[in-house]
């Protein structure tokens, strides 16, 4: 996080375009994606833009660039576990060996 911008700072810049990505996701997949790989160098001052990325990429045949984007979510500090493991959004990757490892660490 750059010296000058808090986190409250971040959340509340961030805030609207994580919603915005779940919203697109459901109206217009391609602008989701584009949206998602433009957020990329910021997205780390909210984890949970990497989660909805994570789904866009999935539903796009992205299974390598979604489990990108769960790695650096519990990274950048997500803790849920359980919710990726019972959300059927993420049921391509639970065989992966990538997400098999990030299961049990």
């Amino acid at each position: 996080m750059p010296a000058d911008a808090d986190e409250r700072s971040w959340r509340i810049l961030l805030g609207p375009i994580n919603n915005q990505l779940g919203s697109l996701h459901a109206k217009d997949p391609p602008a989701a994606e584009r949206l998602s790989d433009a957020i990329q160098p910021v997205a780390k001052h909210n984890p949970q833009i990497y989660l909805w990325t994570a789904t866009i990429y999935i539903a796009r045949g992205r299974v390598e660039d979604a489990m990108t984007q769960i790695e650096l979510m519990f990274a950048a500090g997500y803790r849920d576990k359980k919710r990726i493991l019972r959300d059927k959004d993420f049921a391509p990757l639970y065989k992966h060996p990538r997400f098999l490892a990030l299961k049990e660490s």
